[in-house]
């Protein structure tokens, strides 16, 4: 198994363990063949597995299904690659429909260089910041610490990264709020006129580190917010000695982080109950 491919994958489990930690989720493993993250929010309410074979990826989702009634989520996800060639099939035979499909992307911080910022012709450099409070919890954090903002700010933050994903979607401010009290998170914004104008969120942990939460509001689109947050993590990353990063990356976002230099390794598939 590729070592970047499994780094991008863990990279979606590391937010949904991270969220069941900082919450009232769980974290369940069924031996190696799942693991269920029970958390509050749906999105973080999950399986994730690798199968073998059809017949034991068969036995798996039945057993998902099962285990809804004693409140177990039904969202499952895994990486194509991972998985025998008639998944789709077997998932759709059980009652699932595709929800989600990402794409696992890696950028290799030893071998791969990381560009500047991006500044529009007569422009300056882009307006970055963190959430001072809620960040300071990383003990990494005061080692990159530049311009930030009160933690006060956080729910701005929230509505901002929910109106750049889907402005239907109801706003979660316990999700984040949960988030901001983690020792393993830095959240980002970009700001425009002293407002918050972009958002990201980093996970750091032993293994791995995952970037989340990167979106823009249709107002501010087409100014390189997007692509100056990733670069501005990508350095920090560099301060503190890192050597890779992974992130799952929507259509929209995949040219934005394959343009920086992020590496495609494989492509998650999210499933939903119909």
């Amino acid at each position: 198994m590729d070592d970047y491919m499994k780094l991008a994958m863990d990279g979606q489990d590391d937010v949904c363990a991270e969220y069941a930690a900082v919450s009232v989720g769980t974290i369940e493993a069924h031996g190696s063949r799942y693991v269920t993250f029970n958390a509050p929010s749906g999105w973080f309410g999950r399986n994730s597995f690798i199968a073998p074979s059809a017949e034991e990826l068969d036995g798996i989702v039945k057993e998902i299904l099962a285990n809804e009634e004693k409140g177990y989520p039904t969202l499952t996800a895994y990486a194509e690659e991972f998985q025998p060639e008639n998944a789709a099939e077997v998932m759709e035979s059980n009652g699932f429909s595709l929800f989600l499909t990402q794409t696992g992307m890696v950028f290799d911080l030893e071998k791969t260089e990381i560009p500047d910022y991006v500044i529009p012709e007569g422009g300056v450099e882009p307006e970055i910041v963190t959430l001072d409070n809620a960040c300071v919890r990383n003990q990494e954090y005061l080692r990159i610490r530049e311009k930030a903002i009160p933690e006060e700010r956080l729910h701005e933050w929230t509505e901002v990264m929910t109106e750049g994903f889907k402005p239907e979607k109801q706003l979660e401010y316990n999700v984040y709020d949960n988030f901001a009290k983690s020792a393993n998170v830095i959240m980002y914004a970009s700001l425009k006129d002293g407002k918050i104008a972009g958002t990201a969120m980093l996970l750091l942990n032993d293994h791995n580190s995952g970037i989340h939460e990167v979106a823009v509001p249709v107002e501010h689109r087409h100014q390189k917010l997007a692509t100056n947050l990733i670069i501005r993590i990508l350095k920090d990353l560099k301060t503190l000695g890192r050597t890779e990063v992974s992130l799952q990356a929507s259509p929209f976002g995949y040219p934005v982080y394959s343009a920086i230099g992020f590496q495609e390794t494989c492509h998650i598939h999210t499933w939903k109950l119909q």
